[in-house]
């Protein structure tokens, strides 16, 4: 396909790719676009790694992370093969975007970061800046997840990856039709522990490479907001976004 095509409007495409014949991992090329579409903070750029080093694909940037709205909007002069859409627990996702914005805030040159609580970070930025961004859908998130799941994109949930990344890139494999051994992704996941994959990620090149190395990656850990996230806050998630939470499984006592 040569001409520019947002993801929305190919559906021929999206068939096309649904009746193709599966295909061996080595026949995959850079040219086969791939893209990681999630909430910021919610274990993208470890899954892109994932991927990029099943695929050998670190030099190329492919997958790109496209977060939530953007991939509405997102123009290609080449078909799209295939998207997997990754999801976290927002009360988690909340707590580690506050810890990215206080260190890039110290990197940008303020004196002290500028929301140095998690409550003033929430009520004073987050919640604004996703209401008023319409590549977050303007807050409404469960539009985003109609369109990913409407179109029988892969849905991961970090928590689930987290625990066991081999089923979850088996998932995404068999969504995608891509035939793969137990080995290659074994020794995908073995390379790329969240536990070690800094120095592992670091030295693959490229964006994600670059992004690693730049100290994007946190503790990753499942259900820190127990410790650390405000009871306001959490309640205010539970009642701003709570159809997005309860739909994924994410329970107000989990």
């Amino acid at each position: 396909m040569n001409n520019i095509c947002a993801l929305d409007q190919c559906e021929d495409a999206l068939f096309a790719r649904y009746t193709a014949e599966p295909v061996a991992l080595a026949e995959i090329g850079a040219a086969h676009r791939m893209v990681v579409n999630s909430i910021p903070k919610s274990g993208s750029v470890w899954l892109a790694a994932m991927l990029q080093h099943l695929f050998d694909h670190a030099k190329a940037d492919n997958p790109q992370i496209l977060h939530v709205g953007e991939l509405r909007d997102a123009g290609y002069e080449q078909t799209v093969f295939a998207v997997v859409a990754l999801v976290r627990d927002l009360r988690d996702v909340v707590l580690s975007w506050h810890h990215e914005t206080l260190r890039n805030d110290l990197r940008a040159g303020f004196s002290v970061p500028r929301y140095p609580t998690v409550e003033q970070f929430y009520f004073e930025h987050l919640i604004g800046f996703i209401q008023s961004e319409k590549r977050f859908e303007h807050g409404c998130l469960t539009e985003w997840l109609d369109f990913v799941t409407g179109r029988g994109f892969p849905l991961i949930r970090y928590e689930d990856m987290h625990h066991d990344p081999s089923t979850a890139l088996r998932k995404i494999m068999n969504f995608w039709k891509v035939i793969v051994s137990d080995e290659d992704i074994l020794q995908t996941v073995d390379a790329l522990r969240f536990d070690r994959m800094g120095e592992v990620a670091a030295g693959m090149g490229g964006l994600i490479g670059e992004t690693v190395a730049n100290g994007h990656l946190h503790r990753g850990e499942v259900g820190r907001w127990r410790a650390e996230l405000p009871e306001r806050v959490a309640v205010d998630i539970a009642q701003r976004f709570g159809e997005f939470q309860a739909r994924l499984g994410y329970s107000k006592a989990e």
